[in-house]
């Protein structure tokens, strides 16, 4: 049976031994924002990653940093604020298949009411984040597979996984990482929970806590997920790190090039029938299970 080091948030930090910022700065930037921003009675809930986050990359300051999902920026945004307080002369570099002008619906909180309105990310970023974060940050647009070769990345030291949430997606993030990291690299995945269709449980547990030392950080002091009814076990942040040459032998090269072809396979299908939907809305109640199949 898999063992992980489950550690709280606070105690966690304290052991990088790094100043923060207020957890009041913190908070604000998350009600522009929200983790969560379907939820609309409290969108600022699970805010202490960002905290964790600006932690890492102050404790590590790593020269290029990865980030699978960009979505509305909370995390790329703490990140590159450490690394313009530290003066890490490094990069934020972020992928997310939604475009950095596409409108959406926000919700974010303002005098303790729940406000919404039309914007892009493009928008919150220049109206809420500080232009020398924006500096550090480098927006990729695109699905992960399509990109990578393309956006010709340098050597990355750090990984924050938080993409597609389901197996194959998650480790076809994390196989991605190996192949682009530097000599020693540093990892976070976000949601280790044991819900339906959620891999980063599965992947640790059966891949990859049996050869390398992972804390589970149980970031949410909310306790969201466990109150919800959601999870039984700890919620949290999975962080380790390892040599690529160690975690390259470990998963073999060949083992490595085969899922990473298959998903992007699934990939490009996907990418189709999405675009699919878009064009023909009423294709989205067709289930193409036999075409789509991973």
């Amino acid at each position: 049976m898999p063992f992980l080091d489950s550690i709280k948030i606070d105690e966690f930090i304290d052991s990088l031994n790094v100043q923060i910022p207020s957890k009041e700065k913190f908070l604000q930037l998350t009600r522009i924002f929200p983790i969560y921003p379907q939820l609309k009675s409290d969108p600022i809930i699970n805010y202490e990653r960002g905290i964790l986050l600006y932690s890492l990359i102050a404790k590590y300051k790593p020269k290029n940093v990865l980030e699978f999902g960009t979505a509305e920026g909370y995390s790329a945004l703490c990140m590159a604020w450490a690394m313009n307080d530290f003066k890490i002369d490094g990069n934020i570099h972020t992928i997310d298949f939604t475009n950095h002008d596409h409108e959406f619906l926000h919700y974010y909180k303002e005098s303790e009411q729940i406000s919404q309105k039309i914007t892009t990310r493009r928008k919150l970023w220049k109206e809420f984040a500080e232009p020398a974060w924006v500096q550090k940050i480098h927006i990729i647009t695109g699905y992960v597979g399509q990109v990578i070769d393309k956006a010709k990345l340098p050597k990355i030291d750090f990984f924050y996984i938080d993409g597609p949430h389901f197996y194959s997606g998650v480790k076809h993030d994390f196989l991605s990482s190996l192949l682009m990291s530097s000599s020693n690299s540093t990892f976070l995945m976000d949601d280790y929970i044991d819900r339906p269709y959620f891999g980063v449980k599965k992947l640790i547990d059966k891949e990859i806590v049996d050869m390398f030392s992972v804390d589970l950080i149980k970031n949410d002091r909310s306790n969201l997920m466990q109150t919800l009814g959601i999870t039984k076990t700890d919620y949290g942040h999975c962080f380790f790190q390892g040599r690529k040459d160690e975690l390259i032998e470990h998963f073999g090269l060949t083992n490595i090039e085969k899922n990473l072809k298959k998903y992007r396979r699934y990939e490009k299908r996907l990418k189709l029938r999405n675009s699919l939907n878009e064009k023909f809305p009423i294709l989205k109640n067709i289930r193409f299970s036999k075409i789509f199949k991973m």
